[in-house]
Order: structure tokens, then sequence, then C-alpha cells
């Protein structure tokens, strides 16, 4: 398994695919069902070319389509299957292109199209829960913002001129939803103009938030890691299976898992093996791993059964994963609600405690 630091290198450099055509990215199911397709038609013994063409027919989604076309042409022309891939990374990631091509040379790639197609497909039923869990109250929040927005600028305004009117006396909280509503009437132009560019600045720079807030709140920091961990499990093993150098395997781990801390000690794990360290003793000192998790990893790679002990180990916090999606989407739709409802409530209350007022004061 020992292998020169150069090699190291440059299997990390060969990892980077640079794109020489403007696609873009299409829905990740399409892509799953796509491989699956592939590995069937290719287990029957229907060849590649053929199989594509017709895919393509009966293919609908317009952008989708056009990559697969795309990607005939390269065929017809003599590219390789993983080399008219890597033309299009922003779909197919690095680990894909290289899993493809070990299995052309290995003559396994209906198999490894097969374990691209599954791991596509609960990547694609990670993404929908976490959609599903997030969806309801960012909706219900938007609603709730639409209307007190409404109301700053219509309702309010109507209030402040009965007030005025009857020259009453208005409470703290009122005074200052009125000089809320005035601001935002007056200032409206300056106000969209800076939601515009903030949301653009959000968009630039969603990784970095993204990975502050991930990071720093328990239930979706233990997410992310969970599921970072049952990614880089996964592809551990489609990489062992599939027959990639053990090293190269593990750099194309520890990127495809999308979490920090698996990209900041790669260098440091795949060095540790060259040297003639264990995967556990390797993996110990990042403490991303559970004790039981690497003694099963030093279990199997003495058994020559790593990668099923991988895969055990992947179900397992994939499984924790989708309790704790399930438990966020428990915990959301009650504090989404409190929120509003003290949001509308607060509005409410400063507009008809002066009507109470004056109420009392006629009666």
């Amino acid at each position: 398994m020992a292998i020169d630091r150069s090699t190291a290198v440059e299997l990390r450099i060969d990892d980077v695919v640079v794109s020489t055509t403007n696609s873009h990215r299409v829905p990740l199911t399409l892509v799953a069902r796509w491989f699956a397709q592939l590995a069937v038609m290719m287990r029957a013994g229907i060849p590649l070319m053929q199989t594509l063409t017709s895919m393509i027919e009966t293919e609908t989604h317009k952008r989708w389509r056009g990559v697969q076309e795309s990607l005939a042409s390269q065929l017809r022309g003599g590219v390789g299957f993983s080399a008219a891939l890597s033309q299009h990374p922003k779909i197919f990631d690095p680990l894909t292109v290289k899993l493809i091509e070990t299995g052309e040379q290995t003559g396994q790639l209906d198999t490894v199209l097969e374990r691209i197609a599954i791991s596509l497909e609960q990547r694609a039923a990670l993404r929908a829960k976490l959609r599903q869990a997030l969806v309801y109250p960012v909706c219900v929040f938007v609603v709730a913002v639409a209307i007190s927005i409404f109301m700053l600028l219509y309702v309010v305004p109507q209030f402040a001129t009965l007030f005025e009117a009857n020259n009453a006396t208005l409470p703290w909280l009122t005074m200052k939803l009125i000089d809320a509503s005035h601001f935002i009437r007056e200032n409206t132009l300056m106000l969209c103009v800076a939601i515009t560019v903030a949301t653009t600045v959000a968009w630039l720079t969603r990784v970095t938030w993204l990975e502050k807030i991930l990071s720093r709140t328990p239930i979706a920091r233990d997410i992310w890691l969970n599921a970072a961990i049952a990614r880089w499990t996964s592809t551990m093993v489609m990489t062992l299976r599939a027959g990639l150098p053990f090293l190269q395997g593990l750099n194309l781990a520890c990127d495809n898992a999308q979490h920090p801390r698996f990209k900041r000690h790669a260098q440091k794990w795949s060095y540790a093996i060259e040297d003639g360290a264990s995967l556990r003793e390797a993996l110990r000192a990042a403490g991303i791993f559970a004790p039981w998790a690497l003694q099963m990893m030093a279990m199997g790679q003495e058994s020559g059964q790593l990668d099923s002990m991988l895969d055990r180990i992947g179900e397992f916090h994939l499984d924790k994963v989708n309790k704790a999606v399930a438990m966020l989407s428990t915990l959301l739709e009650p504090v989404v609600m409190i929120v509003i409802g003290v949001l509308v409530g607060t509005m409410l209350l400063a507009m008809y405690l002066p009507v109470f007022e004056l109420s009392n004061a006629i009666g």
C-alpha cells in the first residue's frame, strides 16, 4: 500500500478537472436515474452508444438532453466515456469520473454505474428530506414578513391618522411602530436596494456563512458532520470495490465529504498511511470518528473486509442524519410559529392599545 509522496501529490492534481464547456447543473435525481438506466442496459448487453442514443430520444429535460447529446457526440468522435464526462464538471464530479475510468479499465463499468446511481439516489433523498424540513417554516416566515410589511405600509398609517385626529396619547410601543412605518414608506427605494445588495452578497458568500452557521448550531452541526461521515464512508466503499488505489480513494473521499475537517486532515492521513500507519491509527487523532467506528475499521482492514465495515459505519451515520432531520423538522415548526405569533401579536397590540384607551375615554 506504500506510495511515495510525489505520487500522492500527483493524484490530487489529477483530480482537478477543467471545464471546456458551458455545462450547467441539472437535477440530481435525473443524473441518478440516468446512471441507473445505463447500468441496467449495459448489464443486459446493450452497447453504451446505443443505450445513450435511446435515452436521448426519450429525454424531456432540455438542458439534460443537451448534455447527453454532447456526450454522444464525443463518444462518436472516439473520446472515452470518462473523458467525455469530465468535460461537464458541474454535473459529474471528479469522483464519478475516476470511478467510471476505473470501471472502463477493469471491465466492470455496469457495476460502477450501479454504485454511483445508488450513491446519488441516497444523496438526493437526503437533500429532499432537508428541504422538506425547511420549506414549511421558511414559507410561513416569508408570508409573515410579507403581512408585516403590508401592515406597516398600509394599515398602520390609517391607524396613525385616526390617532392624530383624536389627539390620542400614544403608548411607547405604538409610537415606535408608527415611526417604523414612516421610515419604511419614506425609504422604500433605499430599502429595496439594500435588500437586493444584501441578498446578492449573501448568495455570493453563502458557502462561508453557511459553514459558520452549521458549525455553531448544535443540531445542524451534528447533521452536517454525520452526513459528511456517511458520504466519506460510502465514497471509500465505492473506491475500494472499484479497485482504485487506496490513497487516491482516500483523497477523493475527503473531497466528497464536503466538510472542512475532512479537507483539513486529508493530507495528514495520506502521509500517515504512506508511512505505514493503519487506517485506524491515521484517523484517530482527528477526533472525527467514534472509537467503535475506528475499531470496526481496524477489524475490517485485518480481515480484508474494510469495505463491508465502512458500509455499516456509513449506514449508522446516515440513520442518525435521518433521525436528526426529522427532529429538526419537529422543532422548527413550533419555534417558527412562536416567532411569528410574537411578531404579528406585538404589531396588533401596538395598534389596538390606543383604540382601547380611546374607547375607555369615550365611555
